[in-house]
C-alpha cells in the first residue's frame, strides 16, 4: 500500500542580539520590555542585570545630601557629616545644600558652614542697642574729624557679627535722615563707620537696630562665585555680592554688587540649575535664563518650554553637558535654549516627584507614578534608552568622584558596589505570530552569561490571557533551551526572571507553521 508523503510544516526562525530598553506603552515591539525590575543598559546591545548597591550607612532623619569633589556631605537629624565624621550641628529638617568655595551653604537655616573646621556663620546678624548710642563725623579709622565724610556710630558691642563691606539697615536713630541702608566701611567692636555728613553729634539711649538680611528664596543655586536664589512670593530673583553668600543689599555702583530683579511672568519657580554657563530659573512652563557677568549687564530672557515639575526640583542634574529633568509632560533634556522630551517610552505612566542623580553618562531617576509606586529608572544618554531598577524611592543623589551616592529614608547607599545579589526579571513586548492563528512558537532558545549560583527562568503567555507557563529553568549554563507547547495565538510574550547576575547575550526563536485546516483553537 502506497501512502501518501507528507511534508513537515514549514518553520522560520529569528534571532535577538539587540536589546531594546522599557517600553510602557501599548506599542512596545519584541526587542524592548513592557516590565522591567533589576536590569540596565550596562552591557548594551545586550541585556544586563543592575550593579550591586552596597549599604554605607543607616540614616534616621534624612535632610539632604551633596557630593563636593572628593566629599561627600548628608544631614542626618541636625547633624552634618562629612565622609561619614560629624561635621557640625545645625536645625533638623529638610535641607538645600550648595557649596560656595570652601563654604556649605545650608537653607533654609541660612548659615555658611566652613567645610575644613565645622565653623558655622549666620549668613543673618541683627543688633540691638540697649545702652548709650553716640553718633559723630569721624575718619576711617574712627578718630573725630571735621572733614571726613563718614559717620561713627558707637555703642557697646555693636560691631560683633558685622563685617566692613557688609549692606545692612539701621533703623531707631532720632535723626531719622540717617535711617535706611548703609553700607559699613569699617567695623570695630564697639563702634561701625558708614559714608554720611553730619551738622552736630548727638546721643541716644536704645532703640537702635542694625540688620542684616538674606532674602527668603526657594531655590538656591551658585554661578560666577555668587550665591542666586529665587521667591516665588515675590516673584524675583537674587544675587549675592560678589564671593560673599551672607550680603544681598549692596549696592555701591560697581561690578561686585548684590543685585535683584523682578519677573514678569505668572506662577511659581520650581528649580534652579546651573547649565554649562547659563543660570536658569525654572517654572513649569518655562525658563528664565540669567545672562551677563556683572549687575550692569545683567539680563533676564524668558523662555516659553516644558519646565519643571512642581515638587520635582531635586530632579533637575547635568549629564555630559545637558541637563535633565522631569517635567509635567515627561523627562526633558535642555541645553540651554530649549528642551526636548525623551521620556516618550515611558507616556505608560504619569511621573511625578522626581530626584535625580547622575554617574558615567546614566540619568538616575527616582520617581512615583500616578498610582504613587515608586520606581528607580536609568537613562543611558549614550545608548538613549531606559531600563527600571527597582522601586527604591531615594531622598537624594550626590555624586563623589565616580561614585553615585543614594540616600534614602533609612539608608545611604553606594551605587555599583559591593556583592548584593537579587532578583530580576523583564516581560517583552509582544511578539506577533503572523498570520493570527496559522503560526506558533515552538522553541526558545537564549544564550547568557549567568554568575555561580545565578539561576534563569523562561516563561510564556498567549494573548495576555492565562496563567505564565514556564518553559525552561536553567543554572550555569551557556545555552537555555526551552520546547513549547503548540498554541496558535495571534501574539504572545516571553517572561525572563532570576536571580543573580546575568546577562542575555541573544534570544532566538523558532516558529513553525501550522495546518490551515483546524480551526483556531481558544486559549
Amino acid at each position: 500500500m502506497k501512502l501518501p508523503y507528507v511534508r513537515s510544516s514549514e518553520k522560520t526562525g529569528g534571532m535577538l542580539t539587540t536589546f531594546g530598553g522599557l517600553n510602557t506603552l501599548p506599542s512596545a515591539g519584541e526587542g524592548e520590555f513592557s516590565q522591567m525590575t533589576n536590569l540596565s543598559a550596562r552591557a548594551y546591545p545586550f541585556l544586563a542585570t543592575r550593579a550591586p548597591r552596597a549599604l554605607e550607612y543607616a540614616v534616621d532623619q534624612p535632610g539632604g545630601i551633596l557630593g563636593a569633589g572628593d566629599g561627600l556631605l548628608w544631614m542626618d537629624g541636625a547633624t552634618l557629616y562629612q565622609n561619614g565624621a560629624e561635621l557640625a550641628t545645625l536645625s533638623t529638617g529638610e535641607k538645600q545644600l550648595v557649596r560656595m568655595g570652601a563654604q556649605l551653604i545650608v537653607w533654609p537655616d541660612k548659615v555658611a558652614v566652613n567645610l575644613q573646621n565645622g565653623e558655622i556663620r549666620p549668613l543673618e546678624h541683627s543688633y540691638a542697642a540697649t545702652g548709650n548710642v553716640s553718633v559723630s563725623q569721624s575718619n576711617l579709622a574712627g578718630e573725630a574729624s571735621d572733614t571726613a565724610a563718614f559717620l561713627k556710630i558707637a555703642a557697646e558691642g555693636i560691631g560683633n557679627g558685622f563685617s566692613a563691606w557688609d549692606g545692612v539697615e539701621i533703623a531707631g536713630l532720632s535723626n531719622d535722615a540717617l535711617n535706611g541702608s548703609h553700607i559699613l566701611y569699617a567695623v570695630e567692636d564697639d563702634f561701625l563707620i558708614v559714608p554720611g555728613v553730619l551738622e552736630a553729634p548727638f546721643s541716644q539711649t536704645g532703640s537702635l537696630t542694625v540688620s542684616r538680611t538674606c532674602p527668603d528664596m526657594d531655590f538656591l543655586a551658585v554661578h560666577q562665585n555668587r550665591l542666586w536664589g529665587c521667591s516665588s512670593e515675590n516673584h524675583e530673583i537674587y544675587a549675592s555680592k560678589l564671593g560673599d553668600p551672607a550680603n544681598f543689599h549692596v549696592y555701591a555702583g560697581i561690578a561686585s554688587d548684590s543685585y535683584a530683579a523682578t519677573t514678569g511672568t505668572a506662577g511659581d519657580f520650581t528649580g534652579a540649575a546651573v547649565v554649562n554657563d547659563t543660570l536658569a530659573f525654572f517654572q513649569e512652563d518655562g525658563v528664565h535664563k540669567v545672562l551677563g557677568t556683572r549687575p550692569a549687564n545683567y539680563q533676564i530672557a524668558y523662555t516659553p518650554t516644558s519646565g519643571v515639575m512642581r515638587g520635582s526640583e531635586k530632579s533637575l542634574c547635568l549629564v555630559d553637558g545637558t541637563l535633565f529633568y522631569l517635567s509635567p509632560e515627561g523627562v526633558c533634556a535642555y541645553d540651554g535654549a530649549y528642551a526636548q522630551k525623551i521620556s516618550h517610552k515611558l507616556d505608560g505612566w504619569k511621573l511625578q516627584n522626581g530626584v535625580a542623580g547622575a554617574v558615567d553618562g546614566r540619568y538616575f531617576l527616582s520617581c512615583e507614578d500616578e498610582d504613587e509606586k515608586a520606581h528607580l529608572l536609568v537613562y543611558d544618554v549614550a545608548a538613549g534608552l531606559w531600563h527600571r531598577e527597582d522601586s527604591l524611592r531615594a531622598r537624594g543623589f550626590a555624586r563623589m568622584g565616580n561614585s553615585l551616592f543614594i540616600l534614602t529614608a533609612d539608608s545611604l547607599y553606594r551605587a555599583e558596589s559591593g556583592d548584593e545579589v537579587f532578583s530580576w526579571e523583564c516581560v517583552s513586548g509582544r511578539m506577533p505570530l503572523y498570520p493570527p492563528g496559522h503560526k506558533y512558537l515552538s522553541r526558545i532558545i537564549a544564550q547568557v552569561e549567568l554568575a555561580r549560583g545565578a539561576r534563569i527562568e523562561i516563561a510564556v503567555r498567549y494573548e495576555d490571557r492565562g496563567p505564565w507557563r514556564t518553559a525552561a529553568i536553567a543554572r550555569e549554563t551557556r545555552v537555555v533551551s526551552a520546547n513549547l507547547p503548540q498554541v496558535r495565538a495571534a501574539f504572545m510574550r516571553i517572561r525572563l526572571r532570576g536571580r543573580g547576575a546575568c546577562m542575555v547575550e541573544a534570544l532566538a526563536r523558532c516558529v513553525q507553521n501550522g495546518t490551515e485546516m483546524l480551526p483556531w483553537r481558544n486559549l
